[in-house]
């Protein structure tokens, strides 16, 4: 069976697929794993995604980045020849693109759609949302099963963080147009209490680093990357992967091609946080703000606050939150919704009528597998081990792990992942290919693809891509090695590093 779990947001929609219980994001883009909000029309002919993107400061008349934020049939901004499509018609071509990708990899048996919590809350709206989402699954002839809440499904990941008692937790996701603080009450059943929303998201964030990035690189460098609009459009996309990066590097280098040489400028976290700062001092009291009402409300104060992937790559906003209740911080790995979302859809079942669609803010942890609980000790082979997140006991045989068995999981944190895949990336990002390990990126020295694990001939070998910061039981590893059950791997250039433990665990 062929589960996909389809996460829709104006900052890009990314999906995940649960195949036979292996369990991967499934990239929807060539040069991502998500695809942008963004359709191109032009009178004549719609682009979406990434290609529209790129697309948006050379025609900015013409792309629109708000079709999923303001889904509706009222008539788009666009200012194209006649009268403009509703955003409607614009969200409807991109799901199309999308769901054409989803099935190039086979017949699609389960869909769950993750949406934000304004298309799922409030007395406005809502029900012309919803219903423009079941329009376009039923044109398209999705076997879409549930309707689930973002914010919800997203904080269920964290769920070995925030103990078994039931409390109160905040939600922070930075979309493309807004910030959302979602309220959810946590233990064994997650459920959201309230939804806000702040005018503060990526467009924002963009809007004001642009000019002063622009600026500098002209001071530094008498190059205006403003003359013409391609050059704009280059500079702009430098721009977002220096964000990025920055996520887990001290500074990058931003580089254009001039007429007879390479400009280039190096930009700091300092610089960044610096430019950001007002902002993130807006979003910072707008979630102070909510902390408070619910101490208030609720006589309890929230426990802990969840970060999503989008929110942490906002330079200098974790950092803010963290000045405040860093203790309090759990930070989720991108895609966390919709990868709950795949494993949640295991049990589902279609609907006779796409109008009887379930529509969902609550999770029972039960029914994904997870646990409020710390995690458990690293586990040993007469012990169950968590395959792709789901409990899969092994057998009771012959379970010798060490000598010169062959690794077949990685243990981080008491739980082990199978090592699949011609290559099983190690690194703080979702893996290019779909398969590998995120390891936090709070840890000093671990990169986007910090190593990987490739499988061929019989054997697992590692090949580290920043050797001074991967060590192979404590020795720093400098060149390739063939793994064995036993070995640990310690990640990480600071005093505190991450330690990854190979073990084997032979199913009969």
């Amino acid at each position: 069976m062929r589960i996909i779990g389809l996460e829709i947001c104006d900052e890009g929609i990314l999906a995940a697929e649960n195949k036979d219980r292996e369990v991967r994001i499934f990239p929807l883009e060539s040069e991502g794993l998500s695809s942008p909000g963004h359709v191109f029309f032009d009178g004549s002919e719609f682009k979406t995604g990434r290609e529209a993107e790129f697309l948006q400061r050379i025609y900015p008349r013409y792309v629109s980045d708000r079709c999923w934020d303001q889904l509706s049939l009222r008539p788009s901004e666009l200012n194209t020849p006649g009268n403009p499509p509703p955003y409607s018609e614009l969200a409807f071509r991109h799901i199309h693109f999308i769901w054409k990708k989803l099935q190039m990899g086979g017949q699609i048996d389960r869909l769950i759609i993750i949406l934000p919590g304004k298309y799922l809350s409030g007395r406005y709206g809502d029900e012309e949302k919803i219903g423009l989402i079941l329009g376009m699954a039923q044109d398209l002839g999705m076997p879409l099963v549930e309707l689930v809440d973002l914010g919800v499904f997203s904080a269920a990941a964290g769920a070995s963080s925030v103990g078994a008692g039931p409390s109160f937790a905040l939600h922070v996701d930075v979309h493309l147009h807004s910030t959302f603080v979602t309220v959810i009450r946590t233990g064994q059943v997650f459920s959201r209490v309230s939804l806000h929303r702040s005018r503060v998201g990526y467009a924002q964030v963009y809007s004001e680093l642009f000019p002063k990035l622009a600026n500098r690189f002209l001071s530094q460098t008498a190059y205006d990357v403003t003359h013409n609009a391609k050059t704009e459009q280059v500079f702009f996309a430098h721009m977002k992967n220096a964000l990025e990066e920055l996520t887990e590097q001290e500074e990058v280098s931003i580089e254009m091609n001039g007429v007879r040489r390479i400009r280039k400028m190096v930009v700091t976290q300092e610089d960044i946080y610096h430019h950001l700062n007002v902002l993130n001092e807006s979003n910072l009291n707008f979630i102070k703000k909510i902390y408070d009402e619910v101490a208030t409300s609720e006589r309890e104060s929230p426990k802990h606050i969840f970060m999503t992937e989008r929110a942490i790559r906002v330079s200098g906003l974790k950092e803010k939150i963290g000045s405040w209740k860093g203790d309090q911080i759990v930070l989720l790995p991108r895609g966390a919704a919709t990868l709950t979302a795949v494993r949640y859809g295991l049990e589902k079942e279609l609907e006779t009528s796409l109008e009887d669609t379930p529509v969902t803010s609550t999770i029972n942890l039960n029914e994904v597998g997870l646990s409020p609980t710390e995690p458990s000790p690293i586990p040993d082979c007469n012990s169950s081990v968590w395959i792709n997140d789901q409990p899969s006991e092994t057998s009771t045989g012959d379970r010798k792990c060490e000598g010169n068995y062959k690794p077949s999981h990685i243990v981080l944190n008491g739980i082990g992942y199978r090592i699949q895949g011609d290559e099983f990336i190690i690194g703080t990002d979702f893996p290019k290919n779909g398969f590998g390990l995120i390891i936090p990126n709070s840890i000093q020295g671990i990169g986007r693809e910090h190593c990987s694990i490739l499988s061929g001939n019989n054997e697992k070998i590692l090949v580290p891509q920043n050797a001074y910061s991967t060590f192979l039981n404590t020795k720093p590893l400098l060149e390739n090695e063939t793994l064995k059950a036993g070995d640990i791997l310690s990640l990480g250039s600071g005093a505190e590093k991450i330690e990854l433990h190979l073990i084997c665990c032979r199913e009969e």
